[in-house]
């Protein structure tokens, strides 16, 4: 008995050694930092972010307690092997194992823990040159991963479309020669909150640190000095601008710090409107710096913007149709490009500058709302480093849509040129808007971006060493034979050819006519050869997507370690999804949430950049709703406005809404819906909505949104309310098509007692009777050479305007959603009307209606009842008054 007993301690011995030794290597295992600090186990704390430093404190009281327990239970082991059978010293060996043991368990899991979260945070925490996480420090602009410096963001981290970040600042991190009285921006990807501007002018500061030799370059440390400023917001509170007080020094270092603000409270950092903090690194570091040079910069840039045949979206458009592109350049740089389109005011583009001194944007215009024939104003412009700002525009007719379909049709004496519709073929000259990019290594692939370069394949031309434009370059498909479809009417791909010098390129289309890059209509672009290799793109399949939608990348040179997909350009990006399957020659990815348009996608490899393709990302219209424009764009309280779009779907209480919110203040308001009775079922529709500016909100800048049914909010559109009156309203057109002559109610707000008149699309107007006009209803008819659009009324000011078809309806399809085309044997008969509505039977006379009431003289005035024609149908023996107002 007793040797079993012995057995059994031995046996619970070596158990408990076993687990000791475990215990010990998973301690060693963590890096207590035993070799820092004169063999403390902790850090330096100049060089540790304070929050690191206070976790490897807590691992290094943690470790000691590992030890103390680890004797504890060598105590209890030797009580146990010393007892001799007592049964007391058993039960008290017993007790301290157990205690131990339990104690050990506890230390070891709150060392994981810690250590969890210190490898978490070692990963995240820091970038630019503050970071000490890093030995040596990383660069600005790079982020500390794992120990390593490298782009950021560390691993797959993707920042979505709607997060909170730095998009870029102006100058970019590390610029040099910037001019002396440059002015400081920094661009963000969504409004910052009101609260910031309390605490901005200590949330973003600038700093003379020293010296530039104007000969060599190189860095001379001085003292830290701080720069005056006044330190401000765009409109829209999406940009921050630091203007200084005066010219800055001469070849001198500044620092620039955004959100240096080490308070744990939220209300001290930037944040937006739902409470985010800013997040810097992705793509931009909040703190880095750039050098001046001796000039001063007092030039405004020059502007162009590239006139493009615009044709009207009725589906059949290619890919590559109704886009607006523009450049700016200046003798310092392009600090932000941006486009728009009259009629109201609408926004193509605004692009934040590389600081390079030449910049291109362009996106895709949305036609489907506009009407062959009409005249647009299109405009760029750009600003430079200083503010300083130019614009260029010009006016284009919208065509019909089989002038943008890449074929030739109808009666076009070319592709999508010539005939009665579309643009002149003597216009469609090809034209090189950008390079991507604009210097490599022979053998790289570049981009030719532009206009009517024909779909297909003509000739690409280098300079030679002699300056001739000679040198013709292979498409990429004899480089990678998964590369196809190169050539196209706005982009092309080819490989940098042996033999080519720096200077211009030439493209000569596939019919003789060319351009070059040196034209002088043009900025002028040169190729700079040299002997930086860089992974190259040939193909992106699909080039169009939905948020989410999985495409492949094919090229050259995808190897290296830290590779991404990226959309956007060098200095505001997002990186795209799921990144997987990467070889040296393809990649797979998904599309992330960024903004629909017109975008290019490219690679990084090794921080290293591949040429630019286009991307057109989609918007998903079956769920998210997107407002295209608000008529009028501004209005006083209480003013009827309409806005236009998509998505919207149909009308759900509770969860459907119109939302104002106000940049000043941040406060958001339900828009007013108080209408008259005939409008309270029709006020909202899949692609407009009619609502009233909120009641009791105060003057100011405001962003509109949408949220329809399933819970999507649009991106919001700006609005301006302003003191006034409300001019007249409307909210209803019944019906809301038909051909010329038909009668048409129009109901809202506001409409005076005395008439005005009703005009329909293209100015073609009709003035209704006296007594067809009052408060809420006014009855008119199609006038002749009304054309289907918007329809205002106007007592001297103009109303909201709501859509109007003019003509018959044919099937279901003409009409919105929820309404049925009315058949030949109906009263309504080419009418668009709630489904259900049509009746069956034709009419074979007329007959009047009127109104009975004992109301006052005032109430009557309000009803809504007029002598008008209206049909009876044949199937009634009688004729029945129809009474329209109650007794």
């Amino acid at each position: 008995m007793l040797r079993i007993y012995k057995t059994k301690k031995y046996l619970v011995f070596f158990v408990l050694s076993v687990f000791l030794m475990v215990a010990f290597k998973f301690v060693q295992a963590q890096d207590l930092g035993l070799n820092e600090a004169a063999g403390l186990g902790l850090p330096s704390a100049g060089a540790t972010d304070p929050r690191l430093f206070v976790i490897n404190v807590v691992r290094f009281i943690l470790g000691f307690l590992g030890v103390v327990a680890t004797i504890i239970i060598l105590y209890g082991g030797w009580l146990w092997m010393t007892s001799a059978g007592e049964l007391m010293r058993v039960q008290k060996a017993k007790k301290t194992l157990i205690a131990a043991i339990i104690g050990l368990i506890i230390i070891i899991a709150a060392f994981a823990i810690v250590s969890f979260v210190a490898n978490f945070m070692r990963d995240t925490i820091g970038s630019g040159t503050s970071s000490g996480l890093c030995d040596p420090p990383c660069l600005a602009g790079q982020c500390c991963c794992s120990g390593v410096c490298q782009s950021c963001p560390c691993g797959s981290l993707t920042p979505t479309g709607s997060s909170f970040r730095l998009r870029s600042t102006s100058p970019v991190a590390n610029a040099i020669n910037q001019p002396r009285n440059v002015i400081v921006r920094a661009f963000l990807s969504r409004p910052a909150a009101p609260s910031v501007d309390d605490i901005l002018s200590s949330n973003f500061i600038l700093r003379r640190i020293g010296d530039i030799n104007p000969g060599t370059g190189d860095f001379i440390d001085g003292p830290d000095t701080d720069v005056n400023g006044i330190v401000s917001t765009s409109s829209n509170r999406t940009i921050l601008n630091f203007t200084p007080s005066d010219n800055l020094d001469s070849w001198s270092r500044y620092q620039v710090v955004i959100d240096g603000s080490t308070s744990m409270n939220p209300v001290d950092h930037i944040i937006d409107f739902d409470g985010n903090r800013l997040t810097c690194g992705l793509p931009a570091p909040c703190n880095f710096t750039f050098d001046t040079n001796d000039l001063i910069d007092a030039a405004v840039p020059t502007v162009r913007i590239i006139p493009t045949q615009i044709c009207y979206d009725d589906g059949t458009l290619s890919p590559g149709s109704n886009i607006i592109g523009g450049w700016g350049r200046d003798d310092t740089g392009i600090s932000f490009l941006r486009a728009y389109y009259e009629m109201p005011h609408v926004n193509i583009f605004d692009v934040v500058g590389t600081g390079n001194r030449y910049q291109y944007a362009q996106n895709v215009v949305d036609t489907s709302g506009m009407t062959v024939g009409d005249v647009y104003t299109f405009t760029v412009e750009a600003d430079d480093l200083v503010l300083n700002t130019e614009a260029d525009s010009f006016e284009a007719t919208i065509r019909a849509g089989h002038c943008c379909n890449d074929q030739r049709d109808l009666d076009e004496e070319g592709v999508d040129c010539g005939g009665a519709d579309c643009d002149s073929c003597a216009s469609m000259n090809p034209i090189i808007t950008n390079l991507s990019p604009d210097n490599g290594a022979p053998g790289n692939f570049i981009t030719i971006m532009g206009r009517y370069f024909g779909m297909t394949p003509g000739r690409v031309y280098f300079s030679n060493a002699a300056g001739d434009l000679v040198v013709e370059a292979q498409l990429p498909n004899t480089v990678n034979p998964n590369c196809n479809n190169n050539w196209s009417n706005n982009q092309i791909v080819v490989v940098v050819p042996g033999g080519a010098a720096t200077g211009p390129i030439m493209v000569e289309r596939s019919d003789g006519r060319s351009d070059t890059t040196a034209a002088d209509s043009e900025p002028y672009i040169n190729f700079e050869v040299n002997t930086i290799a860089r992974p190259g793109l040939c193909l992106a399949n699909p080039n169009t997507g939905f948020f989410n939608t999985e495409f492949d990348l094919h090229g050259i040179a995808f190897g290296g370690t830290n590779r991404y997909v990226r959309f956007g350009n060098e200095s505001d990006y997002i990186t795209a999804n799921n990144m997987h399957d990467w070889t040296n020659l393809f990649v797979s990815a998904q599309v992330p949430n960024i903004t629909r348009g017109l975008a290019t996608v490219y690679a990084n490899i090794d921080t290293v950049n591949s040429n630019f393709l286009y991307f057109i990302v989609q918007q998903d219209t079956d769920n998210n709703p997107v407002i295209d424009y608000i008529d009028p764009p501004q209005g006083p309280n209480n003013q009827y406005i309409t806005i236009y779009g998509s998505g919207f779907m149909s009308y759900q209480p509770g969860v459907s809404q119109v939302s104002f919110t106000n940049f000043g203040t941040g406060e958001t308001t339900a828009a007013g819906i108080d209408f008259p009775v005939e409008c309270r079922n029709s006020w909202w529709r899949a692609s407009y909505i009619t609502v009233k500016v909120p009641a009791t909100v105060a003057n100011g800048n405001y962003q509109v949104r949408v949220t329809n049914r399933a819970n999507n909010t649009s991106e919001p559109e700006n609005f301006n309310i302003i003191a006034g009156t409300p001019t007249p309203g409307i909210c209803l057109l019944s019906p809301h098509n038909g051909p010329v002559g038909t009668a048409v109610n129009i109901y809202g707000d506001n409409m005076g007692s005395t008439p005005g008149t009703a005009i329909f699309y293209n100015n073609v107007s009709v003035t209704p009777a006296a007594s067809e006009w009052r408060q809420q209803l006014v009855a008119a008819s199609v006038p002749a050479g009304a054309v289907t659009g918007p329809v205002v009324i106007s007592n001297g000011a103009n109303s909201n305007g709501l859509p109007f078809t003019v003509g018959s309806c044919t099937s279901n399809g003409d009409c919105e959603s929820g309404e049925e085309c009315c058949g030949s044997g109906s009263s309504w008969s080419g009418i668009c009307r709630n489904v259900g509505t049509c009746v069956g039977a034709g009419f074979t006379s007329t007959a009047f209606g009127w109104t009975f009431s004992t109301a006052s003289a005032a109430t009557a005035e309000n009803a809504r009842a007029f002598i008008r024609p209206v049909p009876i149908l044949t199937n009634f023996a009688i004729l029945i008054p129809i009474v329209l107002a109650s007794l």
